[in-house]
C-alpha cells in the first residue's frame, strides 16, 4: 500500500461492543427452534447434575401442557447454590461445565427464554434460590439462598435437593413455537438422539428415567421414555483406534447389522450421555439404501475435550484446534471443516464403504442367481408349452 493510514492509539479504550436485542434473540433462536429443542436442552441439563455425581443416573420428570403452552422440568439431583446458580445463568456464554458432562456453550438453559420465559427453582442444603429470564434476557433473582419451607417443598415437588425450571410460552409465541400433541411429542423424543444417554435400555438399567406427564388430563398420562437396540442385530465391527494426529484420543467405532430395515444409524458421542448428532457420517452415506440394515456408535471423549479447550481459551493450539469442533447451536453436530473432525470419520467412514460395497456384491450375485432362475423356469415353461401343443396337432 502507498499510502500510510494515520497511527490510531489502541490503548485509549472509549467502551465495547454491545449487542443489538434483536441480534441476541436471533442467536438464541438458531440453537431453539422447536420445543423439542426446549426438551434437548433443560431435560439434558438435568441428566449432566446426575452424571456428575456419584449416582451418574437419576429420574427426569417434564410435566407438559400443550392446553397452556408450558413444561415443568424436574429433577432430584444436588441442586444449586445461590453463587452457582448465579453463575450458571446470569452469564450468558460463560464456560461453566464440569469435567466430564455434556453442556459447554453456557447457552442451552438460557435460551430457552424465546418461547417466553423460563424459571429456575433450585434447592440445595435446605436453601432456596430462585431465577427467572424473560425473552429479552431480562433476569431477576428474589430467593437468594433462604431456608427452605415446607411450603416451598411441597409447591416444588421436591422432598430432598433437586431443581425445578418452569418454561412458558407466550400468546405472542405460539405460532413460533406450537405444542405438538402430547402422544406425537413423546414418540419424537423417545427416538432423538440427544436424549439417548438418558432413554436407552443401558441407561434405565443403571437409574435413568425420563418420565412425561401429561397434566392436561385427569388421572395425568405418564410415559416414560424408554428404547431398545433394533432385534435380532449382530456387531459387524467393534474396535478402538487411535485417531491420527490427535493420538492422546482413542476412539471407538461400533457398527451392527438388522435383519429388518431399521431406522438408527451412527450415533457420534463423547461418553455415555453426550451425544452429538446421528447420522452415516458423511451426507453422501446418509440415505444409502445398502445400509438400512445398519447403525451403530462412535464414541471418542476427544470431542469434548478439545472444544473445552476451545472454549477456555481460543488461541491455546491454533493449528489443531483453530474453531469450536462443535456447532455451538446444537443443530449440525461435528464441524465437518474441522481438522479433528476429519481424522476422526476417516477410518470409520472408509469402514463403511467397505460394506457397501460387500453388499452390492451379495445383491448383485442375488440378482444374477435370481435372473438364472428365472431363464430357466421360463426355459421350462417353453419345453412344455412346445410339446402340448406338439400333442394337440390331428393325426
Amino acid at each position: 500500500m502507498q499510502n500510510t493510514l494515520p497511527k490510531l492509539d489502541r490503548t485509549k479504550i472509549d467502551g465495547t461492543l454491545e449487542i443489538d436485542q434483536q441480534a441476541f434473540t436471533a442467536i438464541a433462536e438458531d440453537s431453539i427452534k422447536t420445543v423439542d429443542d426446549v426438551v434437548y436442552e433443560i431435560g439434558s441439563n438435568s441428566g449432566d447434575i446426575y452424571w456428575d455425581s456419584k449416582q451418574k443416573y437419576g429420574e427426569i420428570i417434564v410435566e407438559y401442557s400443550k392446553r397452556n403452552n408450558e413444561m415443568r422440568f424436574r429433577d432430584y439431583g444436588r441442586g444449586m447454590s445461590q453463587d452457582k446458580l448465579l453463575s450458571s445463568f446470569s452469564i450468558w456464554g460463560k464456560f461453566s461445565a464440569e469435567k466430564d458432562s455434556r453442556g459447554l456453550n453456557s447457552r442451552g438453559a438460557k435460551d430457552c427464554r424465546v418461547l417466553g420465559f423460563i424459571e429456575v427453582h433450585t434447592i440445595s442444603d435446605n436453601k432456596y434460590s430462585t431465577m427467572w429470564i424473560d425473552e429479552k434476557a431480562n433476569w431477576g433473582n428474589e430467593d437468594k439462598g433462604v431456608t427452605v419451607t415446607k411450603k416451598i417443598r411441597d409447591s416444588l415437588g421436591l422432598k430432598k435437593n433437586g431443581t425445578v425450571v418452569y418454561v412458558k410460552c407466550t400468546d405472542e409465541n405460539k405460532p413460533k413455537f406450537p405444542f405438538p400433541r402430547f402422544q406425537d411429542f413423546c414418540e419424537r423424543l423417545k427416538y432423538s438422539h440427544q436424549l439417548h444417554g438418558f432413554v436407552n435400555e443401558k441407561a434405565r438399567n443403571k437409574g435413568s428415567k425420563f418420565t412425561m406427564v401429561n397434566v392436561d388430563v385427569e388421572p395425568n398420562n405418564k410415559i416414560v421414555l424408554e428404547t431398545k437396540e433394533p432385534a435380532n442385530s449382530e456387531i459387524v465391527f467393534d474396535y478402538k483406534y487411535k485417531v491420527p494426529n490427535y493420538e492422546e484420543y482413542e476412539a471407538r467405532f461400533i457398527l451392527k447389522k438388522t435383519i429388518h430395515q431399521c431406522d438408527n444409524k451412527i450415533i457420534v458421542m463423547s461418553n455415555k450421555i453426550a451425544t452429538h448428532e446421528e447420522s452415516f457420517l458423511q451426507r453422501s452415506l446418509d440415505e444409502h439404501s445398502y445400509l438400512e440394515n445398519y447403525y451403530g456408535y462412535l464414541i471418542c471423549p476427544g470431542i469434548t475435550a478439545l472444544a473445552r479447550e476451545y472454549r477456555k481459551n481460543r488461541k491455546s493450539d491454533l493449528k489443531r484446534n483453530q474453531f469450536l469442533v462443535l456447532d455451538q447451536n446444537r443443530q449440525e453436530g461435528l464441524v465437518r471443516k474441522h481438522p479433528f473432525t476429519k481424522v476422526l470419520l476417516q477410518e470409520p467412514i472408509s469402514k463403511l464403504k467397505e460394506v457397501i460395497k460387500k453388499e452390492e456384491a451379495i445383491r448383485s450375485l442375488k440378482e444374477v442367481t435370481i435372473t438364472k432362475e428365472l431363464t430357466d423356469k421360463t426355459k421350462e415353461m417353453e419345453k412344455l408349452l412346445a410339446e402340448i401343443l406338439k400333442g394337440d396337432e390331428p393325426n
